[in-house]
């Protein structure tokens, strides 16, 4: 069988995946791994990517393809989404990648961002009728509505668990008036939101595996565990009661939330809930699935991005 190992450069995380594909082109996970890079810190505000998150995502990138080689892949796809895209000086980072590990960044469009992320989670899945795709990020949330085969409308907000926590969030714990701002920042970017007749609502990236991983309160991450589970707006919005009391270092020791997510965990949980709310959904199935999984679908000739 074929293998391909694919990375996800996010605001927030860096998504190792190497998979094996079979003959029918059905994509296996062999390694699904997390670094939280934030690549995106301060790019919201000062639209350049610091030196210091660069180095991080550089030394990620290199444990990564340590891992891939180690496995004996040498076909590795690469791209970036949000504060990449965001960035005026993304070419540091691109250029720095392709020297150090020979190897071209894809600069994805939010366009494309949204076809891969849509059917990257829907690889595994055969839903019938309309769908609606959630991916909430550490700079943008895209919503991607359609069925199995085609997507039929793509829309990306300008709010993501890093943007929102770094733009309202200055003390610990959070106050109500930083935490009320939050709640009306999300409200504001859904209010211009079409409504979607979708008969299941689909969550995939950090925020929303977090939140199912709290819900079981699982100790070692299990992505097979996750993938296909069920959170509902209630559990979602208990989490949240729980987490807006507790400083960061108590967020820290909560059971299924990784140290380096408990900053902007809140962020991320509120603006799944305001999407629930806003779009009349009670649960969420949970995708662990996602933009790298579409790469490997583009490279198969699968999709067309």
């Amino acid at each position: 069988m074929q293998k391909i190992a694919a990375i996800d450069i996010g605001t927030n995380t860096a998504l190792l995946l190497v998979a094996e594909v079979t003959q029918g082109n059905e994509i296996i996970p062999i390694v699904q791994e997390e670094w939280i890079v934030r690549l995106g810190e301060g790019v919201d505000r000062k639209k350049n990517l610091s030196s210091e998150a660069i180095a991080r995502t550089l030394a990620a990138i290199q444990e990564q393809i340590e891992i891939v080689r180690d496995l004996g892949v040498e076909q590795i796809l690469i791209s970036g989404t949000s504060a990449v895209r965001d960035a005026v000086n993304r070419e540091i980072l691109l250029d720095a990648i392709k020297n150090d590990f020979g190897i071209t960044l894809q600069v994805l469009s939010g366009d494309e961002e949204a076809k891969l992320t849509y059917f990257g989670a829907l690889s595994n899945q055969n839903l019938p009728g309309d769908i609606l795709v959630v991916d909430i990020g550490g700079g943008s949330t895209e919503l991607i509505f359609g069925t199995q085969q085609k997507i039929e409308y793509a829309t990306s907000l300008n709010i993501g668990s890093v943007r929102l926590t770094e733009r309202f969030i200055g003390t610990d714990p959070i106050t109500d008036a930083e935490y009320n701002s939050i709640r009306h920042a999300i409200k504001e970017q859904l209010t211009s939101l079409k409504h979607f007749d979708a008969e299941q609502l689909v969550g995939i990236a950090g925020t929303i595996t977090t939140l199912a991983a709290m819900q079981l309160q699982m100790d070692i991450y299990d992505s097979l565990t996750i993938d296909n589970s069920l959170i509902t707006i209630s559990k979602v919005e208990k989490i949240i009661s729980v987490l807006k009391k507790k400083t960061l270092s108590q967020r820290k020791k909560m059971p299924g939330l990784k140290p380096k997510r408990a900053d902007v965990i809140l962020a991320g949980a509120l603006i799944l809930v305001e999407v629930m709310q806003h779009l009349k959904f009670t649960e969420i199935l949970v995708s662990d699935r996602g933009v790298r999984f579409g790469l490997i679908l583009q490279e198969l000739g699968m999709i067309n991005v």
